[in-house]
């Protein structure tokens, strides 16, 4: 997780995504299956769209199951421990 995430104003936007969608988008678009979102993922990479990094439209709020499978193996190597 990079310097971004720890900032202020990111948990700000997190706050409003995960109060705005509540809900994991994936899991009721996919399935119907109603799940409470834990996690927003960003739909753009924040190093290659540092711009977009706080756009409501590229963020999408997930259960943390969904967020791990959208973050793959990489991302779990590279926060174990982190949280």
């Amino acid at each position: 997780m990079g310097k971004f995430h720890n900032t202020t104003r990111w948990r700000k936007i997190r706050a409003a995504k995960l109060a705005k969608n509540p809900l994991c988008q994936l899991c009721l678009s996919m399935s119907g299956r109603v799940t409470p979102a834990t996690e927003v993922h960003h739909l753009l990479k924040v190093d290659d769209y540092p711009d977009e990094a706080t756009n409501l439209f590229y963020l999408q709020s997930v259960c943390s199951e969904c967020h791990d499978q959208l973050a793959g193996p990489a991302y779990k190597r590279k926060t174990r421990g982190a949280f």
